[in-house]
């Protein structure tokens, strides 16, 4: 038989026998109670006592929790309020030449282009080229990037849209080496 003492009082535990375990009446009636609801626990396999349960949610809490929810629910209503809008619509720009319906066109070789200067060349070379030979006036009322040669004090900037700056370089360069090619240059 085992035992420990304390101060006030001394618990005995069970005996061991070939049975198994005894009981051991218990000397006070407080510890009578904590030991039955110790039992009832074991038997009922309830996995808390009667003093250990939760006291129920004050109102307070249920209503933090409703706000959380409903804010949840504004937020995820708005990022999909959002996203789908096409909120990456294009600005309409003034400087920007207008929308035209994309055509295909396969370019082949033609020999029209590498013949020396002539009317029907001329105007094959003026057909690829837009009015104003690709280039375009931009206003600065609209932010522009600071750039190397952009002078933000002048009310409009003259640019060139990229395709249209190779045509016309080549352009340039035809016009400067046919004649070299005839042998009429004067420079």
């Amino acid at each position: 038989m085992f035992s420990y003492f304390f101060p006030s009082r001394e618990i005995k535990m069970a005996d061991r026998s070939s049975n198994g375990y005894k009981e051991v009446p218990v000397r006070n009636s407080e510890e009578s109670t904590i030991a039955e609801e110790e039992k009832d626990t074991l038997l009922e396999d309830r996995s808390y006592s009667r003093r250990d349960r939760k006291r129920p949610c004050s109102k307070a809490v249920w209503v933090l929790i409703a706000l959380l929810l409903l804010s949840n629910i504004g937020l995820l209503g708005g990022l999909i309020h959002y996203f789908r809008q096409t909120h990456h619509k294009e600005k309409d720009v003034p400087w920007l030449p207008p929308k035209t319906a994309p055509t295909r066109k396969l370019f082949v070789f033609q020999t029209l282009y590498g013949e020396p200067l002539n009317p029907e060349a001329e105007k094959a070379w003026d057909d690829l080229m837009p009015i104003g030979r690709g280039f375009v006036n931009i206003n600065n009322d609209t932010a522009l990037p600071d750039q190397p040669g952009l002078d933000q004090s002048l009310p409009q900037q003259r640019a060139m849209i990229s395709v249209f700056h190779q045509l016309h370089c080549i352009y340039m360069t035809r016009e400067a080496t046919t004649p070299l090619e005839k042998g009429t240059s004067t420079k």
